[in-house]
């Protein structure tokens, strides 16, 4: 557990407040909120500033080199059949311990639409991707761009091309030709219902 996590999670107790009430406050899910309270994720500056609000006491993030803040995208990737984005830009930032996601150097955030990823990476789940990472290897989960709009499903190279595959059983395999997709980069981290 974080010192941020802790201290936010004996603010709450202090104060009567469930798990369900700080996310209600936050518009986060209650899994999330008990994310940050294990340290396993960390909230953006303006979420921070609410609470400190609420709790009308300074919460003090950990030594700043032990977290990274990550840009959260107004992009979504469809877990299920494409997701068509007009326009990308950073709406907000995120919190993340550096020990879960290394740098922050060429990550992302964005959201997930869609369960064919599931049980995996749910609807409305948060993933962290790395832009840098484009080579595809077998099995990885990947985001990645087709005429259809951009998706999030496992990548795997074959002799007849890409095959690509959903976690869930309900969705069908699929091979296409590699020059038919761009790979925008690979899935390293999840968060539950962000």
């Amino acid at each position: 557990m974080s010192d941020t996590g802790k201290k936010i999670k004996k603010l709450r107790q202090k104060r009567e407040l469930t798990q369900k009430n700080i996310a209600e406050i936050l518009d986060v899910s209650t899994s999330y909120i008990g994310q940050v309270e294990r340290g396993k994720c960390g909230l953006s500056e303006e979420k921070i500033k609410k609470l400190e609000e609420i709790f009308t006491e300074k919460i003090i993030v950990s030594e700043v080199d032990d977290w990274i803040d990550i840009p959260l995208m107004s992009v979504s990737s469809a877990a299920g059949t494409g997701y068509l984005n007009y326009q990308e830009k950073q709406v907000d930032t995120i919190k993340l311990p550096k020990s879960v996601i290394g740098s922050n150097h060429s990550k992302h955030a964005i959201k997930v639409a869609g369960d064919s990823m599931s049980p995996t990476i749910k609807d409305g789940d948060l993933v962290i991707i790395d832009l840098s990472d484009t080579e595809i290897r077998e099995s990885k989960i990947y985001v990645f761009c087709t005429q259809y709009g951009c998706l999030i499903k496992r990548l795997k190279p074959t002799t007849q091309g890409i095959e690509i595959y959903s976690d869930n059983p309900a969705f069908n395999r699929e091979i296409t030709d590699p020059d038919k997709i761009r790979v925008i980069g690979r899935v390293i981290h999840s968060i539950c219902n962000f």
